[in-house]
C-alpha cells in the first residue's frame, strides 16, 4: 500500500508539472530556407604567415566556477473579441490562446534592470520584482469600456491576424536570478532544475519555458588565485598579416612542455587583456617578464597534466611537434572546416527521409520544424506552449499532453505538437521512455520514473568491447 502511494503521487506530480512543447500550426511563424544542392568550400588562408617568439604566461582557471543566471518568462493569455456595429462582441476562431512569449538577452536584462516591460505604447507593465511572479491584465488591441462599448483594432501575433477586434490578455511574467555552477573541464552551466547548457551559447531555454541567460566569462573578476600558471616563458607565436582572416596560435615545443593553442577574443581583466583560447578553461596572457598576471607557484599535480584536455576541439596537446608552425597552422584550420562540412553533410543526407532530424542537427536544440521542397529545406521556428502530460489507455511512440484543454502528442526530441500518434504495444521489457524535467520515466501507459539509460558510447569503444567479449555493455 505505501508503494502504491508513492507512485500516485509522483504520477501526479509529474503530470500537474508544466512542459514545454512547440506549437508549428501558426501562421505567423519564422522561416528560414536553406539550399540542398551543396556546402561551400574550405578556404584556407595560404598567405605568408609571421613567425615571432613572445613571452606567455599560459593561463588555466579551477575546476568549479559559479556565474550569475538570470531568467525571464512571459506568459501570454489572450482572448479575442469581434467588435461590431453597436458594440456587440462575437468570439472569433482561434480567439482563445496561451503561449510563451520569446524573450531575447536584451529584454531579460531590461526586466531585471528596469522591473517593467512595454506592449504597446500605452500598455506597460511596471513594479515587477526579481525572484516573483507577477500577473496583470492588458488590453492589448482596441479599446473597452465600462458601460460595455468596444473599439475595434486589428491585431497580430504568431498565431494569425484578426481585423476590428478587442483583445483582452491576462500575462504572467516571472523573473528570476541566481548563481549557478560551470563545470569549465565540460564547458557546461549545471541550472537547478538539473538541464546542462553549454557556456558558450551564453542563453538556453530550462525546463519549464524560462529563457535563461548569463555571461560566459566574467569581465570584472580581479581574483587572481582562480588562475594557475601552467607555463611561464617564451613560445612561438603564428598570425596571418591580416588580423581579420585568421585566429593567432601560440605553440611550444620543449622537453617538459608541448601545446599549441589558437586564440579566439580578448578579455580585459583588471588592467590585463588575456587571450581566450577555444577551451574555455586555458587563457593566454602575451606579456614580458616584468609584467606577468601572477608569480608561478606549485599547484595540483591533475592541473598541470594537458593531457587531460586532448579531446578539446581545437587544443592540441602531444609530444612531438614534427611538421613547420605553418603548417600546423593551416592543418589546424583546414580540419576546423572540413569538421564543420562533415557535420553538415550528415544533416543534408537526413532531408528527405528524416527532416525531422534534419532540423534537430541543423539548430541543436528542439522546436524547429524542417520542410524539404525540391533542392531546398525550409527551417521553421515554432512557438513554445505550455502542456502537462495526458492520461491514455494506451501506449504511443508520441507522448500524449494536453494544450489548452485540447489532446495533442508530442514528439520525441523535438518536442512538436502533433494531432496523431503511433500506436505501440504496451511493453515492460521494451517501453517508451522520456526524459522529463531531468528524470526518466516509463509510459506504460502511466508514467513511472524509471533509472537513467546510458549513453551511447563512441564507436571505437564499441568496436573494443565487440573484441573483448563480444558485447556492448562492456563499456559501461
Amino acid at each position: 500500500m505505501i508503494v502504491l502511494t508513492v507512485l500516485l503521487l509522483l504520477s501526479f506530480g509529474l503530470t500537474s508539472e508544466a512542459l514545454v512543447a512547440y506549437d508549428c500550426a501558426g501562421r505567423s511563424l519564422n522561416i528560414t530556407t536553406l539550399s540542398l544542392t551543396g556546402i561551400g568550400e574550405c578556404e584556407v588562408p595560404r598567405s605568408d604567415l609571421k613567425s615571432e617568439n613572445q613571452f606567455i604566461q599560459l593561463l588555466q582557471l579551477t575546476e568549479y566556477k559559479n556565474t550569475r543566471v538570470i531568467q525571464c518568462k512571459v506568459k501570454v493569455d489572450r482572448t479575442i473579441y469581434y467588435c461590431g456595429m453597436y458594440s456587440h462582441t462575437s468570439v472569433v476562431q482561434g480567439g482563445q490562446r496561451e503561449y510563451l512569449m520569446e524573450i531575447t538577452s536584451e529584454l531579460c536584462n531590461q526586466l531585471h534592470r528596469t522591473g517593467q516591460i512595454q506592449f504597446s505604447a500605452n500598455d506597460i507593465i511596471t513594479g515587477l520584482r526579481i525572484n516573483t511572479t507577477s500577473t496583470r491584465s492588458l488590453t492589448l488591441a482596441g479599446t473597452i469600456t465600462l458601460d460595455g462599448r468596444c473599439t475595434g483594432a486589428q491585431y497580430s501575433d504568431p498565431f494569425g491576424t484578426w481585423n476590428n477586434v478587442v483583445v483582452q490578455a491576462s500575462v504572467t511574467i516571472t523573473l528570476r536570478s541566481f548563481y549557478a555552477p560551470i563545470k569549465l573541464g565540460t564547458s557546461h552551466l549545471i541550472l537547478p532544475s538539473g538541464r546542462h547548457c553549454l557556456v558558450t551559447e551564453e542563453s538556453c531555454e530550462d525546463a519549464e519555458g524560462e529563457a535563461t541567460f548569463w555571461t560566459a566569462t566574467v569581465e570584472d573578476n580581479c581574483h587572481f588565485d582562480r588562475y594557475d600558471v601552467l607555463y611561464e616563458g617564451m613560445a612561438n607565436k603564428v598570425s596571418p598579416p591580416d588580423s581579420t582572416s585568421g585566429p593567432t596560435m601560440f605553440s611550444l615545443t620543449s622537453q617538459d612542455t608541448t601545446f599549441a593553442l589558437t586564440t579566439t577574443s580578448t578579455l580585459p581583466l583588471c588592467g590585463y587583456f588575456l587571450l581566450k583560447t577555444e577551451h574555455p578553461k586555458l587563457f593566454i596572457l602575451a606579456t614580458s617578464k616584468e609584467n606577468t598576471f601572477k608569480s608561478k607557484s606549485k599547484i595540483e599535480v591533475n592541473n598541470l597534466d594537458l593531457l587531460t584536455y586532448v579531446n578539446s576541439k581545437f587544443v592540441y596537446v602531444e609530444r612531438h611537434i614534427k611538421t613547420q608552425l605553418t603548417e600546423l597552422y593551416a592543418n589546424i584550420i583546414n580540419q576546423r572546416c572540413a569538421l564543420e562540412q562533415q557535420v553538415l553533410r550528415n544533416a543534408l543526407a537526413l532531408a528527405n527521409i528524416q527532416p525531422d532530424e534534419l532540423a534537430l542537427a541543423i539548430m541543436k536544440q528542439p522546436g524547429y520544424m524542417a520542410v524539404p521542397a525540391g533542392e531546398v529545406v525550409h527551417l521553421v521556428k515554432c512557438v513554445p506552449v505550455e502542456c502537462t502530460i495526458r492520461h491514455t489507455q494506451f501506449c504511443y511512440n508520441e507522448l500524449p499532453v494536453t494544450v489548452r484543454n485540447t489532446s495533442y502528442f508530442m514528439k520525441p526530441k523535438n518536442r512538436i505538437l502533433v494531432r496523431t500518434a503511433t500506436p505501440k504495444e504496451c511493453n515492460e521489457l521494451l517501453p517508451t521512455m522520456y526524459q522529463l524535467h531531468g528524470n526518466w520515466y516509463k509510459m506504460n501507459p502511466k508514467p513511472m520514473e524509471s533509472l537513467p539509460p546510458p549513453d551511447i558510447f563512441a564507436l571505437f569503444c564499441m568496436f573494443r568491447c565487440v573484441k573483448r567479449c563480444c558485447c556492448c555493455c562492456c563499456c559501461l
